[in-house]
């Protein structure tokens, strides 16, 4: 299938699962076409790549005709209104079956449907059952009838397609909304003055546990910040304000006690990639500051045994590698092999305690 056929496909598929909300409006667009070209039948078809469907009719039931030999199959061909003024006579459509059989159709006009990216996906037409011409301003109204029908169907898609949109916008601000303040971590946008754009629950809990008082948007950050940190907090700002990632961990002593924070500053950008302000971000990490402690408190515990145990064999050792060395001056003891591996396990021994 040719690229152009398969997007004018798409498109028409795109129109028929449309919720169109300019119904009235169309109906009475077909009614007029009907009563323009003083026909018995008018319609508004949508056309597939083998079934036309009819959306909107006056003078038939009908809500599909299969293309075997259809008359709007050829008219979303032209540019212009395609007419058969008899349809019995034509070499084409005189085996069409509702030309041979009920209701003998014998006149087709119709203006093809084309959308503003050049898709004809139907038309608006009309049919009678007597031979017939159109005159030139008739043919100019069916053709303005045409722009009509198009003009809504886009405006109705134009508007879908902003409320998929809205509301895929809305989800993704709803999916960050809910991940901001879910988070445990303290977050916070400010502007370039340093002053509150936006921040999660965290951060406003913690500031109201140890201050009393709410974040206010468009306040400076600085005023809420502990005051042993505000100088820091100014430098990293500002660095983060000419396009650098900073990062701190500092250990800060509050009335409830000391909170070990480490930070994070980031430029925040718009669209442009323009600096507009930095994100910072805190998370406490008290509990792995004090287990590293309470680690290095217990290696140090355990130095200080081993000092201490070393410390009392270290007397006794010093007898044993002495008695060792008056036994290396026997000559007759030095000899033998039993003599020879205490001499080793001595030399270990004095290696360790590094007598």
């Amino acid at each position: 299938m040719p690229q152009r056929e398969l997007e004018r496909l798409q498109t028409v598929n795109r129109f028929l699962k449309l919720q169109i909300s300019k119904e009235t409006e169309l109906q009475k667009i077909v009614e007029q076409a009907a009563a323009l070209c003083s026909a018995p039948i008018a319609m508004i078809t949508f056309m597939e790549d083998q079934l036309q469907h009819i959306r909107f009719r006056v003078g038939t039931d009908l809500t599909q005709l299969q293309y075997d030999r259809s008359f709007c199959q050829k008219a979303i061909q032209q540019d212009e209104v395609f007419i058969v003024a008899d349809a019995s006579t034509d070499p084409y459509f005189s085996e069409n079956p509702y030309v041979k059989n009920q209701p003998n159709i014998r006149f087709y006009a119709g203006a093809p449907l084309w959308t503003s990216e050049g898709n004809a996906i139907g038309t608006v037409c009309v049919y009678d059952v007597e031979a017939k011409k159109l005159s030139a301003i008739q043919q100019r109204m069916l053709k303005s009838m045409s722009k009509q029908i198009v003009h809504f169907l886009e405006f109705d898609a134009s508007l879908q397609l902003l409320k998929e949109q809205y509301i895929a916008a809305r989800n993704v601000a709803i999916t960050l909304r809910s991940f901001f303040e879910s988070s445990s971590s303290n977050h916070i946008l400010l502007d370039q003055e340093m002053c509150v754009v936006a921040f999660n629950q965290a951060f406003d809990d913690f500031t109201f546990a140890t201050q009393g008082r709410r974040l206010i948007p468009n306040t400076l950050l600085v005023d809420y910040l502990h005051v042993g940190f505000r100088s820091d907090f100014t430098a990293a700002f500002n660095k983060a304000l000419e396009g650098e990632k900073v990062t701190l961990e500092r250990h800060l002593q509050y009335q409830q006690g000391r909170i070990c924070w480490y930070m994070t500053f980031e430029p925040a950008y718009d669209r442009e990639r323009q600096i507009i302000g930095v994100s910072f971000n805190r998370i406490d990490i008290t509990d792995r500051v004090r287990h590293e402690e309470r680690v290095k408190e217990q290696q140090q515990a355990l130095r200080k045994i081993r000092n201490l145990e070393l410390h009392e064999l270290y007397t006794p050792a010093r007898e044993i590698v002495r008695l060792m060395d008056e036994v290396k001056n026997d000559s007759e003891l030095t000899h033998l092999e039993e003599i020879q591996l205490l001499a080793e396990a001595v030399k270990e021994l004095q290696e360790k305690i590094m007598i």
